[in-house]
């Protein structure tokens, strides 16, 4: 992945920040995330390890300097590594979406989430579309505890359909 392709069906690369660019990538503060904790970030890749309950969110994009187009469809892909499996409570799991500040919660697409063991590496992949809406941008967190490693976060924006 991505394949290859030429003219009217190539992917469209999303030019991404580096993840410690402040700018482009906002990491909640520890006064806006119920860990109280802070994502420590490289150009490369971002850990974000948490100890206690609550929906926990370490990583936003900025919807002023990524910005998806309302009602465009967009490829997300990005490798992990779980550094502490989630626990801590029902539901707990690594998760990540697409959010619009227009309409939260209601309009949220793109949404992942996943549990693996400690060790474990993976890719995640996940096509979305945004709605008739602006400012759409990435969340990832952490529900609950655990601890997590990210990198190689690519996007592309993805051809219309014909017909």
């Amino acid at each position: 992945w991505p394949p290859q392709a030429s003219g009217a069906q190539a992917l469209a690369p999303v030019a991404l920040a580096p993840l410690n660019d402040s700018q482009a990538w906002q990491m909640p503060t520890p006064a806006d995330n119920p860990s109280g904790k802070r994502a420590v970030t490289t150009a490369e890749r971002v850990e974000f390890d948490v100890p206690s309950e609550g929906w926990n969110e370490f990583m936003h994009s900025n919807p002023q300097k990524l910005v998806l187009q309302p009602e465009t469809t967009y490829r997300l892909q990005y490798d992990y590594t779980v550094l502490r499996e989630a626990s801590g409570g029902e539901g707990a799991t690594f998760y990540q979406l697409v959010r619009t500040g227009a309409a939260p919660v209601r309009e949220d697409v793109g949404w992942q989430n996943w549990t693996d063991p400690a060790g474990a590496t993976g890719r995640r992949v996940v096509t979305f579309t945004t709605r008739a809406f602006p400012s759409y941008y990435l969340i990832f967190g952490v529900r609950h505890s655990g601890a997590i490693r990210l990198e190689n976060i690519r996007l592309w924006r993805l051809p219309k359909s014909e017909g």
